[in-house]
């Protein structure tokens, strides 16, 4: 149940793993009827200055809602089961149980071929954004998916006001996956 939210996020949102696992309640917000995750990339936040912002799918927010911690010390929306971070940098290495937990999930599809060998919770970030690239005809949706560079600091201000052009591009993608009608 955990998972399938996290798979959600990923695909709906561009977030892997380290984004999940930071998450805080904060970052999920309603504004006019719609549910929307707002958040700067811990990864990308010195060199991108605006928040993403993602539209979520109804069974996202279903999904989030029947998994997410609430109270936690650490003000996550995701913990263990001892209310711990699921991500974490360490001095010289990285706690990634949501990875982990992706990888064995998939290791049976993997040998009996199923998956093909080398997929992993970001391959979901990244057939986002080719579906995005290719929806649009170029890149600058695909970016805003991933929350990455994007131009002036003009075209930032208007981003960061304005959520709407990525929706489309969103919805479209949403259609296509037509598996998680039947999840």
């Amino acid at each position: 149940q955990r998972m399938k939210a996290f798979m959600l996020l990923a695909l709906n949102a561009g977030q892997l793993a380290c984004d999940i696992g930071q998450m805080g309640a904060e970052d999920i917000v309603s504004v006019g009827g719609k549910v929307l995750l707002r958040k700067q990339r811990e990864k990308t936040k010195e060199t991108v200055l605006y928040k993403g912002t993602w539209e979520l799918w109804a069974e996202t927010v279903k999904a989030i809602d029947a998994v997410k911690s609430v109270g936690n010390e650490h003000g996550l929306l995701f913990t263990d089961d001892n209310g711990q971070p699921l991500y974490q940098h360490l001095t010289d290495s990285k706690l990634d149980a949501i990875g982990n937990e992706f990888h064995q999930l998939i290791k049976g599809l993997i040998k009996s071929g199923a998956v093909r060998k080398g997929v992993s919770f970001s391959t979901m970030r990244a057939f986002g954004a080719s579906f995005i690239a290719n929806k649009s005809g170029g890149e600058f949706f695909a970016k805003l998916y991933l929350c990455h560079s994007i131009a002036s600091g003009a075209t930032v201000a208007y981003i960061d006001a304005q959520y709407a052009p990525l929706q489309p591009f969103l919805k479209d993608m949403r259609a296509e996956l037509k598996f998680l009608d039947k999840a």
